[in-house]
């Protein structure tokens, strides 16, 4: 028996088997044709693992048992190898075209499978590899299992690849890249996807993950990860984008006392808070979720008691956040609620929808200057929601989506169309058997 490798072939090798005594070696690992010459040698065009592939004369050793000397070099590995990855540096998941992982074999022959893991939390991908073009490869759609997307960070990957004809170890090589993209409004563990954050009644907050929604699948929520306790001292909680200049989205809350802090996301959680001064009890309705005056920065809009709105425009710095408050209007007392929204309806700045005492919903287009069009009417009968909050980019098309919940607790998902004469598609239910219940964000 001459090989340890499980599955070989043994009619690629090349065996001496004597005729006296039965013995028999193992003079080549592998074999393609022979010639025999006119002084008898045996010259045989095949390989081994030590030397690779060639041309062999065999001939008989000092003790008599036949050997192999390589006479010409293909410059081949018998043994299966790696000839180069064409797996990215940096892959930036925000561009349209999944990529693709690619490893160029010596032999296409084999059967390939890349193991991708994300450094900081261990979790892994597997991905079959197909054949193509001398290599083996795969289209990555950036996802796990579970269609929950990949978090941004580093990578590493591990290929395995078994020979076909059996001759020599599976071939083991590793290496690293990075994922990338750009944060986004709502997304608390670096993944690209916004998330729906929930409070319940003993003040457990938790990050939902939802999924889902970029396709025609119904919405559904397939996990909660609990970010904090004791939250219910804040009576109100704002989920925004990037506030203070860290590239991952950030919540800001007030407390009972008039006090607004910050809690900037780290890419698997919230920081310690940061306060960002008092006297913020004058605000009934505090909404924060995109750029409204064009400088590329998350702003805030807040209403007084009296009905005015004020823009405080962001800084990016979480020490002061934002600028002093500038009046946008009065009147907005009327709306029992508003939320920011980003892009809704198509303008690349970010649109506000507000709820009047009627049940009716309406837009407001912002004109990246801090103020806003003439509104626009949605629709009536929006008064059987409780909650209805602008929850970023779920189904990942560029534009803002909506998620209303209505009198029996359940999330539905509006998707932002681009249209400002009619924003939202129809309404969609969310499957909700993952999502914690309470008071949504």
């Amino acid at each position: 028996h001459d090989a340890p490798y499980a599955g070989r072939n043994p009619l690629y090798a090349v065996t001496a088997r004597s005729l006296t005594d039965e013995r028999s070696v193992k003079v080549l690992d592998a074999y393609t044709r022979s010639v025999t010459g006119p002084d008898g040698t045996v010259l045989v065009q095949g390989g081994t693992l030590a030397a690779g592939e060639g041309m062999y004369r065999i001939a008989q050793g000092a003790d008599g048992v036949p050997v192999a000397h390589q006479v010409a070099s293909t410059g081949r590995s018998t043994a299966l190898a790696l000839l180069g990855s064409d797996v990215p540096a940096v892959l930036d998941l925000d561009k349209p075209n999944w990529p693709t992982l690619s490893w160029r074999l010596s032999s296409t022959n084999a059967s390939a499978t890349a193991l991708l893991t994300h450094v900081a939390s261990g979790r892994t991908v597997r991905l079959n590899l197909y054949s193509s073009s001398g290599a083996v490869k795969e289209i990555w759609n950036g996802e796990f299992d579970d269609d929950v997307p990949v978090p941004n960070g580093a990578w590493t990957w591990q290929l395995t690849a078994k020979p076909g004809n059996g001759i020599g170890p599976n071939l083991e090589q590793t290496g690293a890249f990075r994922v990338q993209r750009a944060a986004v409004s709502h997304d608390f563990d670096d993944n690209g996807l916004p998330d729906v954050l929930s409070l319940s009644v003993n003040g457990t907050f938790a990050r939902n993950t939802v999924v889902g929604a970029a396709t025609d699948w119904i919405a559904r929520s397939i996990s909660s990860t609990v970010l904090g306790t004791g939250w219910n001292v804040y009576d109100r909680i704002v989920p925004t984008a990037d506030v203070g200049g860290t590239a991952h989205a950030d919540i800001l809350t007030r407390d009972r006392t008039g006090v607004l802090w910050l809690h900037q996301g780290d890419g698997t959680g919230l920081a310690h808070r940061v306060r960002v001064g008092g006297g913020w009890n004058t605000y009934d309705q505090i909404t924060s979720a995109a750029d409204l005056t064009g400088d590329g920065r998350t702003d805030l809009v807040a209403t007084d008691n009296s009905g005015v709105l004020w823009l405080y425009k962001g800084t990016g710095k979480a020490g002061t956040p934002f600028t002093a408050p500038t009046r946008v209007g009065g009147g907005w007392n009327t709306y029992d609620k508003i939320s920011a929204v980003g892009n809704l309806a198509g303008a690349p700045a970010g649109d506000l929808v507000a709820r009047d005492r009627d049940g009716v919903l309406w837009l407001y287009l912002g004109k990246g200057d801090g103020t806003f069009a003439s509104r626009t009417r949605i629709g009536g009968g929006w008064q059987e929601f409780t909650q209805i909050i602008g929850v970023g980019d779920q189904d990942r098309d560029g534009l803002g989506d909506l998620m209303a919940v209505d009198g029996q607790a359940h999330p539905h998902l509006y998707r932002g169309t681009g249209n400002w004469t009619k924003p939202l598609a129809t309404r969609q239910r969310m499957y909700d058997h993952y999502l914690s219940y309470g008071i949504y964000y």
